[in-house]
């Protein structure tokens, strides 16, 4: 897999496909199909109305050294051909400093905690040089750390370090950015543990989920969907809310088909609909299935037996087959999206996030792009048996 130096590429390999169902601006991500080539990417993005670039890394692959930051695979490479080449409008950042499971330190920090003042101070550090960059000046919103929740339940002596380190840094990034939306995404697991939730989300200006219905090795019904979804609606309270991942698995061997997968489409929008001036984005996982071995090739990756079931989940998450085939919910996606595009919605300033509630601006999330790696825009899958893990990507 080529390094994530090629930005220039792989930003497009994961950008996104943006329109509007019913107001709600909506992505899709990564894995594309097999052979497409730069222009075919942005053929399809473009031709389905992508407006919006969200540029992704971990925290040691932009600070370098203490005081040292490259920006220029991250932020300036994108910005300056990536983002005006292709007439998005908006981008977003996520910068992780949690990556589902795994804190991502820099270099001399990978043993230290949150509650550290070096880590504290070096983090503001790499913020400040991410406002002070000009190429930055097209980003509205900031992500950070991905699926927190995973690790902090895993390290529940990091919580109060990092919680401290968030409500700095999202304090920094609206005096130093004004009007970038700040917020940190957790899994859909997250609301089932309000203690933990109403802890990481209280200083966020939005809440951020990822979610996919796979448990006991078997995907969710759509009444539980629509319960899902609603219990997470209501755990946002009165902040916007998006989805950095979703999707669902159209394999027979974890109780899907086609047919179910372009149902879980409709169920998802149809119940978002009633959430329109709430709801931030939705960035759907994946555009085409992962390519064939990708599966075992992420589980010896990770250490340990990919099971059937899991590999069935893991290898038809798409909307399309990576040879490109549309599926069913391929058009139940496209027909959703396509709906009546609402106005914008406006996000409010930090001072006066307390009198509204109503969310931000209407304009979606690319996918995810790692250096290194190929996303596969999963953060939260199952274990080979079926229970919650977390993982990240294949090579």
């Amino acid at each position: 897999m080529p390094s994530i130096r090629l930005l220039f590429s792989l930003a497009l390999l994961f950008a996104p496909v943006k329109v509007c169902a019913g107001g709600i601006p909506v992505t899709a991500d990564g894995p594309v199909p097999e052979s497409f080539d730069t222009s075919q990417i942005a053929s399809l993005l473009t031709e389905n109305g992508a407006k919006f670039l969200l540029l992704t890394d971990t925290w040691p692959q932009i600070q370098t050294a203490p005081g040292q930051y490259d920006l220029q695979d991250t932020i300036d490479n994108p910005m300056t051909q990536i983002f005006p080449d292709y007439s998005f409008n908006n981008a977003g950042l996520m910068l992780n400093m949690i990556d589902s499971n795994v804190a991502a330190m820099p270099s001399g920090l990978q043993n230290d905690s949150f509650s550290n003042p070096t880590v504290r101070e070096d983090f503001l550090g790499t913020l400040r040089a991410i406002a002070d960059d000009p190429k930055s000046k097209g980003i509205k919103y900031i992500l950070l750390g991905n699926e927190v929740d995973q690790y902090l339940t895993e390290n529940p002596n990091q919580l109060s370090g990092f919680m401290t380190l968030l409500n700095a840094s999202i304090k920094q990034i609206h005096q130093e950015m004004p009007g970038v939306a700040v917020g940190t995404v957790v899994t859909s697991n997250a609301v089932n543990n309000p203690q933990l939730f109403d802890t990481i989300e209280q200083y966020s200006d939005f809440i951020d989920y990822t979610y996919y219905p796979f448990v006991d090795s078997k995907m969710e019904s759509m009444p539980q969907v629509t319960a899902d979804l609603n219990q997470m609606a209501a755990a946002a309270g009165k902040k916007p809310f998006a989805f950095t991942e979703i999707g669902y698995s159209s394999s027979p061997v974890v109780g899907s088909s086609q047919q179910i997968q372009a149902d879980f489409v409709n169920t998802v929008f149809d119940t978002l609909d009633q959430y329109s001036n709430r709801v931030a984005f939705v960035s759907w996982s994946s555009l085409a299935d992962p390519s064939a071995g990708d599966c075992q090739s992420y589980a010896s990756e990770q250490d340990f037996s990919a099971t059937m079931d899991f590999c069935a989940f893991f290898d038809n998450l798409g909307l399309r087959t990576d040879d490109n085939h549309a599926k069913l919910a391929w058009s139940a996606f496209v027909n959703d999206i396509n709906g009546s595009a609402g106005a914008p919605i406006p996000f409010p300033e930090p001072s006066t996030w307390a009198l509204l509630a109503l969310g931000f601006a209407g304009l979606g999330i690319a996918g995810h792009t790692r250096r290194g790696r190929r996303t596969s825009g999963l953060g939260r899958g199952l274990d080979p048996d079926g229970g919650l893990i977390n993982w990240l990507s294949m090579d």
